[in-house]
C-alpha cells in the first residue's frame, strides 16, 4: 500500500497549480439504446462543506445555467454551508433531522475523510467503474486513474474529484500550445514571501503610506502591472517589515493613531468569524514566519517529520500574541464571533487597516465596493519579509484535485444516475465551450477569418479578455465564465468543472496573455524571481490528504474538529491571565480526542518514504 502511495505521488507531479431532499421525488429512467437521456426534471440541494459559511449567488439571467438545466434536466435549488460551525456538527444535525441533501461537496483538496464517515453511516452511493463508465463516461476518461486510486475509501470509489490539475488527460481537447498558455496565465508560483493566494492579507494603502510614504498605492501597482505586462510581485516588496517584532509593533502603531471611519473605530485587524483558521493559519503564520504551514498539519524539513503544530509551542505563542491583541483591541474583539456578512460590511466600510479579504470576497470586489462608496483609498497586498522559522520554509505540496463531491442516498438509484449525467455534462468540451462563449444559438460570438471566436459585443471583449470589469455588470455577463470575479457560479447556484481553466477560456483561445491585479495573476512573483528559487517539494502533510484516510487518529481528529476548534477559540478570547490555563486544557482535551503523538508518528511513517523519493527527482 505504501509503495502505491509513493508511486501515486510521483506520477501526479505533472502540473501543480493552482442538500435537503428534492421536493418532488420521482423515479426516472434514462437508459436508451443511444445512451443515457434524462426523462424527468429534477431539483437537487448541495451541501458545501468548505469553510463554515457558504453564500450562494445566482443571476437573474444565466444562459450557461439555462443550457445545463435543459440538457441535464437537473436544477440546483439550494446550496448551504456549515452554518458557522464545522462539517461534523452540521452532519449530526442533518442526520438527526433526516434532512440530508443529494450532494456533499468538499473543498481544499479534501474528500476521502468525509466520504468515509458518510459511508460508515451508509448514506453515500458507491460509484463503481462500470457505473461511471455508463453514466459519466467523460468524467471517467478525464480523471486520471491515480486520482481514482487516491480517492477510494476501503477500495470503493465514493466520490468524484473535480477542479483537477491541468494536464493532457484532464484537458484532452487542448493542444500543447493551449496547455502552455493555461499554465503561463494561471500557474501558482510558489515563493518565500507571500502566504498562499487565498490567504493573502491586504492593507489599506492610505494607512500604509502614513508609515511608509514610499509604499505604492493599489492604483500605482495596477499602473506598473499595465506598463510591464508581467507579474510584479517583486514591486510589492515595499513594506520594510522584516521581523515578528516589527510586525507586531506596526499593528500597535496603527492602533495608536486612533483612526475613525464614518465615526467608527478603525482596527489594525479583524477576523471574518469562522474557526481559528484566519487567526492561526493567516495572521499568525504571516506574523511569526510559518507561512502556509497549517496548524492542522505540516512537514518539518529539519526533523523530517509530520507535525500537528496546534499541539506545539509555536502556535501557542502566535495565539498568545493575538489573545493580548484582542484584549487591547488591536484586533477587533467582535470579529471573533462575526458572520461573513458582518465581516464583509466592516471591510467595505474600511474598518480594518489590515484585512483578510479573501475570507469574504475578492480584492476586485472589495475595491469596486470602495470605489462606489466614493472612498479614495483601496486595499493592496500586504507582503512582509518576516523570515521563515527553521523547518518552516517555503514549500509546495503535492496535490491532486482541488474539490470533490459525493452523491448521497437521499437520491434514489435512478436519480443518482441522472446526477451522474449532470456531472458528466460539466466535464465535456461542449460544456466548457458554452461556459465561456455561451450556446451557439445565443449568438454572442462570431468566427473570424483567423478561425477564432470573437465576441460581437465589445463590452464582452473588454470584460472577459481585457479584464475591464467595469465594462459589464454581473447581470450583463449572462453567466459566462462564472463570473467568478463577481462571486457567481457558472452553473447557477452551484456549478462544477473538471479543471479550473480550459482551452475555451477567451485568453487561451485567442492566445492573449494578460494579467489581472490579483495575487495569483499580476501580483504574483515571476517564475524567475529570486523569491521563487528556494521552494522545497513536500510530501502530503495535511491530515485531510487521502494517504492518511486509514489512520484512526486522523479520522478522530477531523470527526471532532468542531469541539477542539471551539476549545482553542475560547482560549484565544479568554482574559490574558487565563490564556495559559485554557490553552493547555484545550491541548489536553485534543489529545483525549486523538493521540497527537501517535497521529504524527503514523503520518510520518507514510510521508517519510515519499519525501525520500522526492529528493532524487
Amino acid at each position: 500500500m505504501l509503495k502505491k502511495f509513493i508511486a501515486l505521488m510521483l506520477v501526479c507531479m505533472v502540473c501543480i497549480t493552482a442538500f435537503t431532499a428534492c421536493s418532488n421525488k420521482k423515479e426516472v429512467s434514462g437508459d436508451t439504446a443511444d445512451g443515457y437521456v434524462p426523462q424527468k426534471d429534477m431539483e437537487i440541494t448541495i451541501w458545501n462543506t468548505a469553510g463554515t459559511d457558504y453564500a450562494a449567488k445566482s443571476l437573474n439571467k444565466n444562459i450557461v445555467e439555462d443550457w445545463l438545466v435543459e440538457k441535464s434536466r437537473v436544477k440546483v435549488k439550494n446550496v448551504y454551508g456549515n452554518d458557522g460551525g464545522q462539517w461534523d456538527s452540521k452532519l449530526s444535525k442533518l442526520v438527526a433531522g433526516n434532512n440530508l441533501p443529494e450532494i456533499v461537496v468538499c473543498g481544499s483538496y479534501q474528500g476521502p475523510a468525509h466520504f468515509s464517515k458518510l459511508n460508515a453511516l451508509e448514506k453515500v452511493w458507491e460509484l463503481t467503474p462500470e457505473l461511471l463508465q455508463k453514466y459519466a463516461p467523460d468524467v471517467w476518461k478525464r480523471v486520471p486513474q491515480e486520482y481514482w486510486d487516491a480517492i477510494m475509501v476501503d477500495g470503493k470509489i465514493l466520490g468524484i474529484p473535480f477542479e483537477n490539475q491541468i494536464m493532457p488527460q484532464t484537458q484532452p481537447e487542448a493542444t500543447e500550445e493551449e496547455l502552455a498558455t493555461i499554465c503561463d496565465l494561471h500557474d501558482v508560483v510558489y515563493n518565500d514571501i507571500s502566504i498562499s493566494g487565498p490567504q493573502t492579507l491586504y492593507i489599506r494603502d492610505d494607512i500604509l503610506k502614513m508609515f511608509y510614504p514610499e509604499a505604492k498605492t493599489y492604483d500605482e501597482l495596477v499602473a506598473i502591472l499595465e506598463e510591464k505586462g508581467t507579474p510584479i510581485g517583486d514591486e510589492i516588496l515595499d513594506v520594510p517589515i522584516d521581523s515578528t517584532e516589527e510586525y507586531i509593533d506596526f499593528m500597535y502603531d496603527i492602533k495608536d493613531l486612533n483612526l475613525k471611519e464614518n465615526g467608527k473605530t478603525i482596527y489594525p485587524f479583524g477576523y471574518f468569524g469562522s474557526d481559528n483558521w484566519c487567526a492561526l493559519a493567516w495572521l499568525g503564520a504571516d506574523m511569526y514566519g510559518y507561512k502556509n504551514h497549517y496548524y492542522t498539519g505540516t512537514w518539518n524539513s529539519i526533523t523530517e517529520k509530520i507535525e500537528i503544530p496546534l499541539a506545539h509551542d509555536l502556535i501557542k505563542e502566535a495565539a498568545r500574541t493575538q489573545n493580548k491583541m484582542l484584549a487591547e483591541k488591536v484586533i477587533d474583539p467582535e470579529s471573533m464571533a462575526c458572520t461573513t456578512a458582518q465581516a464583509l460590511e466592516k471591510i467595505t466600510n474600511g474598518q480594518y487597516a489590515i484585512a483578510p479579504i479573501n475570507g469574504v470576497g475578492t480584492l476586485t470586489e472589495i475595491n469596486d465596493a470602495l470605489k462606489k462608496k466614493g472612498k479614495t483609498y483601496r486595499y493592496r497586498p500586504f507582503y512582509t519579509q518576516v523570515p521563515a522559522l527553521k523547518g518552516y520554509g517555503a514549500f509546495k505540496e503535492q496535490q491532486l484535485w482541488n474539490s470533490s463531491m459525493c452523491i448521497l442516498k437521499t437520491a434514489t438509484e435512478e436519480e443518482m444516475h441522472q446526477i451522474l449525467n449532470w456531472i458528466n455534462i460539466q466535464f465535456t468540451d461542449e460544456y466548457e465551450s458554452v461556459r465561456y462563449w455561451g450556446p451557439e444559438e445565443a449568438g454572442l460570438y462570431e468566427v473570424g477569418e483567423d478561425g477564432k471566436r470573437h465576441f460581437k459585443d465589445e463590452r464582452f471583449t473588454k470584460y472577459f479578455l481585457e479584464d475591464d470589469y467595469s465594462a459589464l455588470s454581473p447581470e450583463e455577463t449572462l453567466g459566462l465564465g462564472g463570473p467568478v470575479n463577481a462571486g457567481y457560479n457558472m452553473g447557477g447556484l452551484f456549478g462544477i468543472n473538471g479543471t479550473y481553466y480550459s482551452k475555451w477560456e477567451p485568453k487561451v483561445h485567442l492566445n492573449y496573455t494578460s494579467y489581472t491585479p490579483t495575487v495569483n495573476s499580476g501580483f504574483k512573483f515571476a517564475a524567475d524571481s529570486v523569491h521563487t528559487q528556494n521552494v522545497a517539494l513536500y510530501p502530503p502533510c495535511q491530515g485531510w490528504s487521502s494517504v492518511y484516510t486509514d489512520i484512526p487518529e486522523v479520522v478522530a481528529f477531523w470527526a471532532e474538529r468542531d469541539q477542539w476548534e471551539n476549545d482553542f477559540k475560547i482560549a484565544m478570547a479568554a482574559p490574558v491571565d487565563e490564556f495559559d490555563e485554557k490553552w493547555d486544557k484545550a491541548v489536553k482535551d485534543l489529545n483525549e480526542i486523538a493521540d497527537i503523538k501517535a497521529m504524527e508518528d503514523k503520518m510520518t511513517e507514510i510521508a517519510k518514504p515519499i519525501a525520500e523519493s522526492l529528493k532524487v527527482q
